[in-house]
This record gives C-alpha cells, sequence and structure tokens, in this order.
C-alpha cells in the first residue's frame, strides 16, 4: 500500500488524475511492487488531449499557473491509525497483559502512543517511520504527477513542546525541514495545516489525542475479561474551553490561555518559516468542532 495518494486542495480535471497515475507508474510501492498505470489509462488520455481543461458547458477553468493540485502526507507528523495500522499492532490484546491497567499502555493517537511508549521508545520509533513514510521518490512522483502543492499537518507540539511528546518526538522539526527541502528540489510548495492543538480541536485522533474514549472491562470475573473501548458518542473537544457532554455545551467564557497558546504557536511557525519560499500557506488549526 503507498501512502501517499493524489487527493485535491480545489477542483482539477480528469486529465490530472490520469497524469498522475501515469507519474506513480514505475514506482516501487512498500509491498515491493511495481505500481502499474490503470488499463484505459492511455484511451481516456487520447480522448481528453484536444480540450483536457474546458468543461462539458464550455466554460473554462481557472489558468494552469493559478490550479492548486496536490495531495496530503497524513499519518506522517501526526499519528492517524487508520492510515498507518502497522504502527499501532502493537498495542493489540494488551488487556490481557495488563487488564484494567490496559488504556495505560494503549496506543490509539500520537499523544497515547508517546504516553504508552514513553519518550525513548516513542521517538525510536517514530523516527524509523518519518524516514521510511516520506521519501525522495515519493516526492518525485508527485511532482510529475503534475502536482503544486503538498499539504503537510504538524502538531502544535512540534513548536511550543509539552508532554508527552517531549523527548518522543524530538526531531520532528527536522523531518519537516527535511520534506520542504526535497520538495523545494522538485519544484513544489506546502501548506502548512496544523492538525493538532493542544486539549484536541476535535475530538479525534487526528487531532492528537482522541479525548472522552470510555474503558469497559467485560466480563470482569473471568480470567479471559476482556478490555474494550467506547469513543464516538461521546466524543469531545476541550481546545478552548472544557466541554460538558451532559449539557451538550461550553462554558460562557472561552480559556484564553488556551487561545493565546494556539496564537503563540502560529507565531512561532511563522517565525520559524518566514523566509522559506517553499512554505505556500498556512492552515491555523484543521476541522475545529462546534
Amino acid at each position: 500500500h503507498h501512502p501517499i495518494g493524489v487527493a485535491t486542495v480545489a477542483p482539477f480535471s480528469m486529465l490530472s488524475l490520469l497524469s498522475a497515475s501515469l507519474a506513480l507508474a514505475g514506482t516501487v510501492g512498500r509491498d515491493g511492487r511495481l505500481e502499474q498505470p490503470p488499463p484505459s489509462v492511455g484511451r481516456e488520455l487520447r480522448e481528453l488531449k484536444d480540450n483536457p481543461y474546458v468543461c462539458e458547458e464550455g466554460v473554462e477553468t481557472a489558468k494552469e499557473e493559478w490550479k492548486v493540485f496536490g495531495t496530503n502526507l497524513g499519518g506522517w507528523l501526526v499519528l492517524e491509525p487508520w492510515i498507518t495500522p502497522s504502527l499501532f499492532y502493537q498495542f493489540l490484546s494488551v488487556d490481557r497483559k495488563f487488564g484494567k491497567e490496559a488504556p495505560a499502555h494503549t496506543g490509539m493517537d500520537t499523544y497515547t502512543f508517546c504516553a504508552a511508549l514513553g519518550p525513548k521508545e516513542g521517538n525510536k520509533q517514530l523516527r524509523r517511520h518519518w524516514a521510511s513514510w516520506v521519501r525522495e521518490e515519493d516526492v518525485r512522483a508527485i511532482a510529475q504527477s503534475g502536482a503544486t502543492v503538498v499539504r503537510i499537518p504538524v502538531g502544535d507540539w512540534m513548536y511550543v513542546p509539552y508532554e508527552p511528546y517531549i523527548g518522543c518526538t524530538d526531531g520532528s522539526l527536522e523531518e519537516l525541514e527535511r520534506a520542504l527541502a526535497l520538495l523545494r528540489k522538485y519544484g513544489l510548495r506546502a501548506l502548512l495545516d496544523v492538525h493538532a492543538m493542544q486539549g484536541s480541536q476535535n475530538g479525534f485522533d487526528n487531532s492528537g489525542q482522541a479525548l472522552r474514549v470510555k474503558w469497559t472491562q467485560v466480563s470482569a470475573q473471568d480470567p479471559e475479561a476482556v478490555t474494550t473501548f467506547e469513543h464516538w458518542p461521546q466524543r469531545a473537544a476541550d481546545w478552548l474551553a472544557p466541554y460538558d457532554n451532559a449539557k451538550g455545551a461550553y462554558p460562557p467564557e472561552m480559556n484564553k490561555t488556551a487561545y493565546d497558546r494556539s496564537l503563540d504557536v502560529i507565531r512561532k511557525l511563522a517565525e520559524r518559516h518566514r523566509g522559506d519560499a517553499t512554505v505556500w500557506g498556512v492552515e491555523p488549526v484543521n476541522e475545529p468542532w462546534q
């Protein structure tokens, strides 16, 4: 499975999709197989060749230099189990070893990954993941697809460190700089996306920490008791204030300290990358909830 697929930041033509398929052809995936173009790609390219950027109703789309076409480096600097499940297989069946203590030894996002493994082991595994998840051949394939911009999710802890990320995510900024250098080499630009804020801006694992995870041990009297968890029905976001699940509301006043801290994250991000023309833009926060 190749982790870097083709997605869009703005509408794009079928020709772009097809050229992306051709660009990936010949690339060796992580399963060792050689990527192949779709069987129909030649015919479809011929059909679009004469008029690739005109809509069916005859309205011309934006000029080529204004198009934003690219992909997202998901699951890299901010972990998401559905994207990188192999990093989380190690936490399967921890309840058999730790029983009721299983929650403290289970990783399901970047926060709990670091908390469960500790800074030394967590950092060792993350450094290995960072190096293998984004390779030069991947960036080259993205450029060959005709992409112009790559969205890179980053965590707020990279700019304003706090526990349990301290130590565990050491080297993440250097990895980001490595990626920016590769984008620069292949004529691409980056959209830096603050994907995770302290306290979670949406309650999901993609915010760095899934909140309101409810753990339950089934058949507690049984030696083979199974510890499970529930999340979606009661998830919440405490980014700018603690959410009251019972009332289904936030308090009247927002947490000014958290608000100021978020602005500080953006400020430090801007200060660090302001001289890098590769950085095309900044997404201040990803998918804030309510």
